[in-house]
């Protein structure tokens, strides 16, 4: 699901060359993770923002070391958006709410926000001014109702072999995880919940 919903949002949307810019909230999700590695293989800049927490320098360190151009904790968006980060032509958001509204006015003109999520539960805020004189679209994107309505089978087979191809060579990699044998499932769980990026793996055994 992640891989191929990276893709999709990346080639679907705008004709992204090498050089262009995308910015991006939940940088540290599975389907962040694949948006920076398919953006650095691709050429494409990236500028990824993440929610503060105690371990923030090492998330950083993290997401620059698969492929990230710059990373700022959330707090940071107000003073960076519609700054030094304006003129992306792609953004990408799970998060909604205020988050939202920052990441579109880092966008250029005729640039596009594709929502795929909405973690903090609460509505995307618009700023008017980006939407009336940038002609800013946004759109939603989820990958079943690709599958089901615009994937048509060439397109699946030729994205599915290209991801299986940079997965095979490790040039696509999944978040690191934790394994843990069944009867630990609460150790397990606890460590996933305190654990930011760290995804666990039960083995039956």
């Amino acid at each position: 699901v992640n891989p191929p919903t990276a893709y999709r949002m990346l080639k679907d949307f705008v004709n992204l060359k090498a050089g262009d810019l995308v910015v991006q909230n939940g940088s540290n999700s599975s389907v962040g993770r694949c948006v920076i590695q398919l953006c650095k293989l691709w050429g494409i800049r990236t500028v990824n923002f993440v929610r503060n927490r105690e371990n923030l320098d090492a998330l950083v360190r993290e997401l620059k070391e698969i492929g990230a151009d710059e990373v700022f904790a959330e707090e940071e968006m107000r003073k960076e958006s519609g700054n030094r980060v304006k003129n992306a032509q792609l953004a990408l958001n799970c998060i909604g709410g205020r988050s939202a509204m920052m990441l579109a006015t880092c966008l250029s003109n005729k640039g596009v926000m594709v929502t795929y999520g909405g973690m903090s539960k609460k509505p995307i805020e618009v700023p008017t001014g980006p939407f009336i004189f940038k002609d800013i679209k946004l759109v939603g994107f989820w990958i079943s109702q690709w599958y089901t309505t615009r994937g048509i089978e060439k397109d699946r087979e030729a994205m599915f072999e290209e991801l299986q191809d940079l997965i095979k060579h490790g040039k696509l990699r999944p978040p690191k995880s934790g394994r843990s044998k069944l009867e630990d499932w609460k150790v397990a769980i606890t460590n996933a919940m305190n654990s930011s990026g760290i995804k666990q793996l039960l083995v039956m055994q």
